[in-house]
């Protein structure tokens, strides 16, 4: 059974600590829509539960070993389109509970439905210790912060490691998809994210044909025993489960992201029968706590 906490009554629950009040979840232990991964024996100690909220589009907001750490979460969107909704962007900017005491802000690319820069500067100014971890892309829109923002140069192929405040990430290029003739190749940086004992793995936007689970497997992914895997909602609501993520990540859990700019609708239906351990968040401030690992 899986109970998921409802976001900000508008305001009134972020006032009072949604976190605190995160989902329970007794979840299967095996790998979403795979083979059961081996297991890993990890003690949290008395600290608070990993748990991870929705933001919003492909955002979300990490909390595990005493660290926070926002993916994707900071972003404007495009014009007329899709936006954060007030009662959740502005204590997001403002660094206010739930969205205080960030210690590292990851962006996968500079679209502007997963990086705005006024939004990062706004972020790094109301989380003093935070930093920024992104692709150059998004380090050349913040100069002036200096080493607050890291720029990882990731060759094809291959993954940089980087440690931020005892929280260790792992780029790799996952192919954003084929440019048009005449556009350059746009970088997109997956993660995997190591924090509290949990690995969290963020594709951020990829091309499934591009990305394949002998790629994956190149990248020692399936090794990683990923706990939880964002992927593009699309990618899991097809016929069957998509061998990318059963072959090439084989995540404890999976959490649809980029639920909006999309013209596919959320099947919440079909992700289910394809992914039964499933995490969805559909609404901006839903909160999910990670089940603890256990095992020989």
């Amino acid at each position: 059974m899986r109970r998921i906490v409802r976001p900000w009554a508008v305001c009134l629950a972020a006032a009072a600590g949604l976190l605190v009040g995160a989902a329970q979840v007794r979840g299967q232990s095996n790998p979403a829509g795979g083979a059961a991964a081996p297991g890993r024996a990890v003690t949290q100690g008395t600290q608070a539960p990993a748990s991870v909220t929705y933001v919003g589009n492909s955002g979300f907001l990490i909390r595990a070993g005493g660290k926070t750490i926002l993916i994707d979460a900071l972003f404007d969107g495009f014009p007329g389109g899709y936006l954060v909704p007030a009662a959740v962007r502005e204590p997001l900017l403002a660094g206010q509970s739930p969205f205080d005491g960030i210690d590292l802000i990851l962006a996968t690319h500079d679209h502007a439905d997963h990086f705005s820069a006024a939004a990062v500067r706004q972020a790094l100014a109301s989380n003093p210790r935070a930093a920024f971890v992104g692709p150059a892309a998004t380090v050349a829109a913040l100069t002036e912060l200096g080493d607050r923002a890291r720029a990882l140069e990731v060759a094809e192929d291959r993954r940089v490691s980087v440690e931020v405040g005892g929280i260790r990430v792992e780029g790799m290029r996952l192919s954003h998809g084929t440019p048009p003739p005449g556009q350059s190749d746009i970088v997109n940086l997956g993660y995997l994210v190591t924090v509290g004992g949990l690995k969290f793995f963020h594709t951020g936007d990829i091309d499934y044909q591009i990305v394949t689970p002998a790629l994956l497997e190149s990248l020692g992914i399936p090794g990683e025993h990923v706990d939880v895997a964002f992927v593009p909602h699309f990618y899991l609501s097809g016929p069957g489960p998509i061998p990318f993520v059963t072959e090439g990540i084989r995540p404890r859990y999976v959490v649809p992201s980029h639920l909006q700019y999309t013209d596919t609708p959320v099947n919440e239906a079909q992700i289910r029968r394809n992914f039964p351990n499933a995490v969805l968040l559909r609404t901006e401030g839903e909160s999910w706590a990670v089940p603890s690992l256990s095992g020989p």
